[in-house]
């Protein structure tokens, strides 16, 4: 007979801080610019920005510098947006809780707002602005959608959704992103 040795459950962040990698990469709307959590291998982590076309440039977002001394403190990155304009949307995740952040190309952080949920999701609006939707699960499994409208602003809650075991998929149907569709598994379906 063999014994297994329990650990204690790890968060995806305590493997992933220890290889130098990126995760969380995304484009912008229209593909001029990208962004991703880097992992530097020794616990730390920041979130690395891309312009693309002339003058096309890689260049680590400073003051999203995140030491594996304060990830406790600080909050572990979970989600990344680009948008068009050099800006980036940063979620920290922390005990039942997300930061809401906007990282500046030419410096600065400043906190959009704090959303009390478990799980965060972010989407760009499809028009390449300002604009996100954030799709919050509650620990009852029903979930709530919040909407950044400008980055300069804070998250307003705009919706809540039926508890479902697993959202997937979507998008938005409109050019200017006011109308968004949202996959729900019902079952062994996905509608």
């Amino acid at each position: 007979m063999s014994a297994v040795a329990h650990r204690p459950a790890r968060r995806i962040w305590d493997d992933l801080a220890t290889l130098r990698s990126r995760f969380c990469v995304r484009f912008s709307p229209s593909g001029a610019t990208a962004a991703a959590v880097v992992a530097d291998g020794r616990g730390a982590a920041y979130v690395e920005s891309w312009t693309f076309g002339p003058g096309h440039r890689c260049e680590p977002l400073l003051d999203t510098w995140t030491p594996a001394s304060s990830l406790e403190q600080s909050g572990a990155p979970a989600d990344v947006v680009p948008f068009d304009d050099g800006r980036v949307l940063l979620l920290r995740r922390h005990p039942g809780r997300h930061e809401v952040l906007v990282a500046h190309r030419d410096g600065g952080l400043r906190m959009a707002g704090v959303l009390e949920y478990p799980d965060v999701a972010a989407l760009p609006a499809p028009d390449g602005t300002g604009r996100a939707l954030l799709i919050c699960r509650r620990p009852d499994g029903q979930a709530d959608l919040w909407r950044l409208d400008d980055l300069a602003g804070a998250p307003r809650r705009t919706a809540g959704l039926p508890a479902s075991p697993l959202l997937v998929g979507g998008g938005f149907l409109d050019p200017r992103g006011r109308s968004f569709a949202l996959n729900v598994r019902d079952g062994d379906q996905v509608r």
